[in-house]
């Protein structure tokens, strides 16, 4: 069990790639006939819909232009479960497959060749967080018997989900899993999304309980207010004494002042 690291997430991300892809290899070397015939059809699957228009058509006629019904049809548990669960298998995937000869080098060499595959292993480990996330967060809600609050969190799930999306959304475009006109309208979507959630945002962030001694910030602790007390009361001491330099603004309301004074005067000869 590891509870901590020094420094960034990085180190916690190699470790989060690393038990998908032994899942993956040990899969492998254990498959069957039949587990042979499923990989090899994944496979096929995953080069079809980066190379022909079927998914992202069927996706179109389903839509039929119309923006809402694509809201909708993206709103639903199953199109984001499917994006996700797919994004995170392919990703995984693809860095096993490059990893493979790694078997038959030195423990030099194949440390060498891991790490020039680094970034499609902390992409592949944030693919895999992800979907771990919306699983639970949807698991959450399902076992939710209050309505309302099932509606509100079913939209901070689909929040999230299509914030996932729509972060790695040339990916997703790339690999033909999402129609052009999905992908455009996205941005619009998520929008909606945060006006329908935005009644909800104070009770939202109450349901954490953060308290200020949590944060423990000074801002939070008062220590930032009794600065600005301490400020305060200088500068109207300061202010009160005779010896306090004059602002740039008295000076000038001063010098107009004595302009009006001195044009009246001459008026008066």
């Amino acid at each position: 069990m590891y509870a901590t690291f020094e420094g960034d997430n990085t180190i916690l991300l190699q470790l989060v790639a690393k038990r998908p892809l032994s899942d993956y290899t040990s899969e492998l070397k254990n498959v069957d006939r039949a587990g042979i015939g499923r990989f090899i059809s994944q496979r096929a699957e995953v080069l079809a819909k980066r190379h022909t228009p079927w998914a992202r058509l069927g996706q179109s006629v389903s839509d039929r232009g119309n923006a809402r019904r694509a809201f909708d049809s993206m709103r639903g548990a199953e199109f984001q479960e499917e994006m996700l669960a797919d994004r995170a298998r392919i990703k995984v995937e693809e860095v096993a497959l490059a990893l493979r000869k790694t078997a038959r080098m030195s423990p030099a060499d194949a440390a060498a060749e891991v790490n020039k595959h680094q970034v499609e292993m902390l992409d592949a480990a944030r693919a895999h967080a992800d979907l771990v996330r919306w699983r639970a967060f949807t698991a959450g809600i399902e076992a939710l018997e209050d309505e309302g609050s099932k509606a509100v969190l079913t939209d901070v799930r689909d929040l999230f989900g299509l914030t996932a999306i729509n972060d790695d959304l040339a990916w997703f475009l790339l690999s033909g899993m999402i129609s052009t006109q999905r992908g455009r309208q996205i941005e619009g979507d998520l929008r909606r999304l945060l006006w329908r959630l935005r009644p909800h945002v104070l009770d939202l962030v109450a349901a954490f309980d953060i308290r200020p001694g949590h944060v423990r910030a000074p801002i939070a602790l008062g220590g930032e207010q009794e600065r600005q007390d301490e400020a305060a009361a200088y500068f109207r001491a300061r202010r009160a004494s005779s010896d306090a330099p004059v602002s740039e603004k008295a000076a000038r309301d001063a010098e107009k002042r004595a302009r009006r004074g001195q044009g009246r005067k001459g008026s008066s000869r």
